[in-house]
């Protein structure tokens, strides 16, 4: 499979993104620049299991932090994802390499997710509502943060 390694800016860290399959909006043409590609990863070495994410991604520039696009659904069968895309639900995440933790930062029932910028105070998005952007904010105190141990493999 394919895989892209992407570098925090201390160039220690590191977040791998491995090509899962790409998706075509049955809504859109069947044009190349159409196709979105969706991903497995793993933060320094470390895979996140039973997850899928996007290319949508941003580093902080401390290098603690990296927030992305994950995308999930209401279906039962994580493992078939692809089945149900056409229902697809998006959602901005944030890891915390320090810490070990997860934060849910945003969710988008009806478009994407795009980070813009990322501090020690607060996260700038896009959000896409089906062509409607509007530009949010969200501050880290108000981030619900949890434990990312369970969810990692140490392989």
């Amino acid at each position: 499979m394919e895989k892209q390694v992407i570098f925090a800016p201390n160039k220690q860290d590191k977040v791998e993104l491995e090509l899962v399959d790409v998706y075509q909006p049955k809504l859109m043409t069947s044009k190349v620049d159409n196709f979105i590609p969706y991903y497995k990863i793993a933060i320094n070495q470390k895979k996140i299991r039973a997850r899928y994410f996007s290319s949508n991604y941003k580093w902080s520039l401390c290098s603690r932090y990296f927030i992305i696009e994950e995308w999930f659904t209401n279906n039962s069968s994580t493992n078939e994802l692809i089945n149900a895309l056409e229902n697809i639900i998006v959602r901005l995440t944030i890891f915390d390499l320090i810490d070990n933790m997860s934060g849910l930062v945003a969710i988008n029932k009806n478009g994407r997710i795009t980070p813009k910028e990322i501090n020690e105070k607060q996260i700038i998005y896009i959000k896409d509502n089906k062509g409607l952007y509007r530009e949010l904010e969200v501050k880290m105190v108000d981030i619900n943060w949890r434990s990312e141990t369970p969810r990692f493999s140490f392989s």
